[in-house]
């Protein structure tokens, strides 16, 4: 896969990696993570985390579930789940508003910031998922590309 100004190869080795299944059928033990490129994004905040987060007030995910947002925008895990948590907020209907459900939904976000056409920035993001998933080549994993159409070239 090529992505990026100049096109940068991404090793797929070490990065393709695919989810048994998003929804509770998960046929692994290893935790599984969403991860978002374009995670400070329009998209994301007003249209995909409202969208996880009624699958997670129905129950509809694993226990073991976790997303890393990826974005150039630059957050630790706090304050990307304090954005989101805000935004939630101002996206979701009133009657969807649950605080405490929001509250341990937002609790399993964390955020990398890097930049997708720098190769060796993929080497931060397996450290990361090794880190949450706790398996040395974590396999559990649904990639979302929330990017504007120029980095999927």
């Amino acid at each position: 896969m090529k992505t990026g100004p100049g096109t940068v190869e991404i090793p797929s080795q070490e990065l393709i990696m695919y989810s048994n299944n998003f929804m509770t059928n998960n046929n692994t033990n290893h935790p599984l993570v969403m991860v978002i490129f374009g995670a400070s994004g329009d998209l994301t905040k007003r249209k995909l985390m409202p969208a996880i987060f009624s699958l997670y007030k129905e129950k509809r995910l694993t226990q073991s579930f976790s997303i890393l947002g990826i974005g150039r925008t630059v957050y630790d895990d706090i304050n990307y789940r304090s954005y989101i948590l805000k935004e939630l907020k101002e996206f979701l209907k009133p009657e969807e508003q649950n605080n405490s459900l929001l509250e341990t939904f937002v609790s399993d976000l964390h955020y990398l910031s890097m930049d997708p056409s720098v190769e060796s920035d993929y080497s931060l993001l397996l450290k990361r998922l090794q880190e949450l998933s706790g398996v040395e080549k974590p396999d559990n994993i649904l990639y979302y590309l929330a990017t504007p159409p120029l980095f999927m070239v």
